[in-house]
Order: structure tokens, then sequence, then C-alpha cells
């Protein structure tokens, strides 16, 4: 059945950032996830392609938000993750961006960052540079909450290319990656 988008999506707690010039209108649906209950929870994130003064070719992937829309079309929650990436260089783009899984209603997220910053109201924030990252963990749960962890226990001095990861299978991710001396790795996770 058909239901108008939500009009609230957009409220208070997704206001338009000027940082590199995103904005709420540069949402690209990245996933779509249908849960236990028929609901849908979108994944988006923020995106641009721009060029600097020096006509390089500059990518922009800032913050992930996902919401979630009952069967009706009713709007249930919204959930914002902070997040600035920057890539200038075409073959380091696969380090940027995001790939999800879902499993038993949670939602996972994997990104790389290297530096998370506590804001109000208990969120944080990510940021990305172009060496020296982790990969992290972000779940958000069913009502919405969310946590975060850093995974680089095992993957210590590897960057993994989280753009591109291959679904395996409901539960397993396959990601290319690279060692500091770049040699190429496959690293697989799953849930």
């Amino acid at each position: 059945s058909y239901q108008p988008f939500p009009k609230n999506i957009f409220n208070n707690n997704f206001r338009k950032r000027m940082f590199w010039g995103l904005s709420s209108d540069m949402l690209k649906i990245k996933n779509t996830v249908f849960n236990s209950n028929e609901d849908i929870v979108m994944i988006t994130e923020e995106s641009t392609i721009t060029a600097d003064v020096n006509n390089r070719t500059l990518f922009f992937y800032g913050d992930i938000i996902s919401f979630k829309i009952s069967e009706k079309g009713e709007l249930i929650w919204a959930k914002n993750i902070n997040k600035k990436q920057g890539i200038s260089n075409i073959n380091k783009i696969a380090n940027a961006s995001h790939a999800t899984l879902s499993k038993n209603n949670i939602i996972f997220f994997f990104f790389n960052a290297n530096e998370v910053k506590q804001l109000e109201n208990n969120q944080v924030s990510f940021n990305f540079k172009k060496t020296d990252n982790d990969l992290y963990l972000i779940t958000i749960n069913e009502n919405g909450e969310s946590n975060y962890k850093k995974l680089n226990n095992k993957l210590k001095n590897i960057t993994v290319e989280v753009r591109f990861g291959v679904l395996l299978n409901e539960h397993s991710l396959l990601f290319e990656a690279t060692t500091l001396d770049n040699k190429p790795l496959l690293v697989k996770i799953s849930l």
C-alpha cells in the first residue's frame, strides 16, 4: 500500500550541515531492511562529489541517517550517525562510506574512522583521515538505540575497504583489505 513519505523525517535533530557543503538534500539510499514486524528501515548517507580549485575530484561521505517506518507509513524512529569522511585519491575511495548487515532486528554498520568525539545527548562523532583509520562497528536495535565499538583487535595495521563489502550470506560480509605495506588481504566478518 502507498503512504506519503513522513514530513517530519528531517526535523531539528537532522539539521542541515554546512561542512563540505553537505546537507540533508544530498542523501542517497544505501540499504533497506525489513524486520520481522514488516516495518522497514531505510539507511541513507550524505554524499557528494565536487572539485577543488586545482580541479581535483573530491568525494565526501557524511552522516548516516536511518529511519524506521511502520507498515502503515508512520515514522517510528530516526537515528543519525555523525560521520565525516573525505577522499581525494580515487584508489582509496573503497575505504570510505560504510557497509551494513542486519540480524535479529539489529542493524550493524561497519566503517573506518580515526577520531571519535563525544557530543551532547550521548551522541558521538566519527572523523576519517587518509591514513591511520580503525574499523568501527555501530549497532542500532529495533527501538533505535545505538552502541559503538572499535574492531581493531585482530585488524591492527589493516585498512578494510568497507565501501565494497560483498554479502556472502545474510550474516557475513567479505571485504578486500590492505596491510600497511600494501599487501592485499580478504577479511570475512560474520555476526
